[in-house]
């Protein structure tokens, strides 16, 4: 599309159930400069059946695409080489943009065309169904510290929120051998890299459910160290970021044993806080995490 503004692209992945929802959120919006491309990353539910019902609508904006399964890296990388709006927006399969979203964003963007990277609030709807808004309303102003706080997981930061300048994957772009938490990297680097701006407006509906939430135990110390990797190359971030890949990776481990404790694995979960301790010794002083390590040893010990 000549005059495409946003491309929506929506990696699916057996989301077959949950695909109508967000094609329409996209294709129902008061906004017609966009276009919506469904990767289909090797599917074995009905997800072809129903694309190929939905394409019967003749709506010109929706493009259709099917491979085998590579991961989701693969799939960002292969809407990113198609999509030809000015502006890129990666919807997953179970979400939904808000109403009027499309409008709103565009709005802002041409009003501040310097933006590489605009990071929305977005609500998130829990499985019991209750909803809470996910903002930024309360962070710095000074877009330099917003990267520190993006690895402590300070910063909200959806796919279906955050839309991204088409010509900073020029220089940016995601790595095909990371199947999980593909996003960190490539979100710290545009911080790190590229004007960002917040738009502390919600636009999107960010579904949380049993099949989105099980992947956080299929995350491990190995994945971590790659991801630290893959964020700190001395020749892709800026020198003045390099200071904080101690803070990223006890900040992952961290993460880890507190998953591991939720699958009740309490004796990994105790490894990793003490692989985050060693990693950035300064974790000593934040005394709240202890009492969690104290809930863990004793979960340990007498079940």
């Amino acid at each position: 599309m000549s005059d495409c503004f946003f491309s929506i692209i929506i990696p699916a992945y057996n989301y077959g159930r949950f695909l109508t929802r967000a094609i329409d959120s996209v294709l129902n919006q008061n906004f017609e400069r966009c276009e919506v491309i469904v990767i289909n990353d090797g599917s074995t539910d009905d997800t072809d059946i129903l694309m190929q019902e939905i394409l019967k609508r003749g709506d010109p904006r929706l493009h259709y695409i099917k491979q085998e399964n590579k991961g989701l890296s693969a799939v960002r990388n292969l809407g990113i080489s198609h999509g030809g709006g000015a502006y890129l927006l990666f919807l997953d399969a179970d979400d939904a943009l808000l109403p009027h979203s499309l409008e709103k964003m565009h709005h802002h963007l041409v009003a501040h065309p310097q933006i590489d990277l605009l990071i929305c609030d977005y609500v998130a709807h829990l499985p019991d169904g209750r909803e809470k808004l996910r903002s930024n309303r309360g962070l710095t102003k000074q877009s330099k510290q917003w990267f520190h706080c993006y690895i402590n997981n300070q910063m909200a930061m959806a796919n279906g929120a955050t839309i991204i300048r088409r010509s900073v994957f020029d220089t940016v772009n995601y790595c095909e051998a990371l199947r999980q938490a593909e996003d960190i990297p490539v979100f710290g680097l545009m911080l790190a890299k590229f004007h960002c701006c917040l738009f502390l407006t919600p636009v999107l509906r960010n579904f949380k459910h049993v099949d989105s939430m099980r992947n956080q135990i299929n995350f491990t110390p190995q994945i971590a160290q790659q991801l630290t990797d893959l964020l700190f190359d001395s020749n892709k971030l800026p020198d003045f970021f390099m200071q904080y890949k101690s803070d990223f990776l006890a900040h992952q481990f961290f993460q880890l044993s507190r998953n591991y404790e939720k699958a009740k694995q309490y004796k990994l979960a105790l490894q990793c806080y003490q692989k985050s301790i060693k990693v950035s010794p300064r974790l000593l002083l934040k005394f709240g995490r202890h009492i969690k390590f104290l809930r863990c040893v004793v979960k340990y010990l007498f079940g």
